[in-house]
């Protein structure tokens, strides 16, 4: 499914709003129990971030992840790119889950404010953190 975000852009910060796009996401409703990532090359800021990597539904159904800061630069390594992407979703998703950020810094739901702090983490939460993930199925 493919999603016109002009929506969600913002003028004056010539970005995409991250609620914005979330708000395109949830319609036409997700089924009970789906989980609906968008991925996309915006760049999202939420007003107090100048940008984002990815947001999420806190609890709720929908997240969005943009790759426009985390592609490597001149497109080189593709194989870093689908490793960030793939990190990135799993983090939104444990937010949908229920999931805030957690302290340890390989678990895959550790904040990461630059995309080399992405490469630092595993494709994975943690124990304290995939027990949330399988409580919440």
């Amino acid at each position: 499914m493919e999603i016109d975000g002009r929506p969600a852009m913002d003028l004056l910060r010539r970005q995409y709003s991250a609620t914005g796009m979330l708000d395109l996401l949830k319609h036409p409703s997700p089924r009970p129990h789906v989980k609906r990532i968008g991925i996309t090359s915006l760049d999202l800021f939420l007003p107090v971030f100048t940008h984002l990597f990815g947001y999420a539904q806190m609890g709720g159904s929908v997240a969005v992840v943009s790759t426009f800061r985390i592609t490597p630069e001149n497109g080189a390594e593709p194989e870093l790119l689908l490793d960030r992407i793939v990190k990135e979703v799993l983090h939104e998703i444990g937010h949908t889950a229920g999931l805030v950020h957690c302290r340890a810094p390989w678990c895959v739901m550790h904040p990461s404010r630059w995309p080399e702090e992405i490469d630092l983490k595993d494709a994975a939460f943690c124990p304290p953190c995939a027990s949330v993930i399988n409580k919440t199925g």
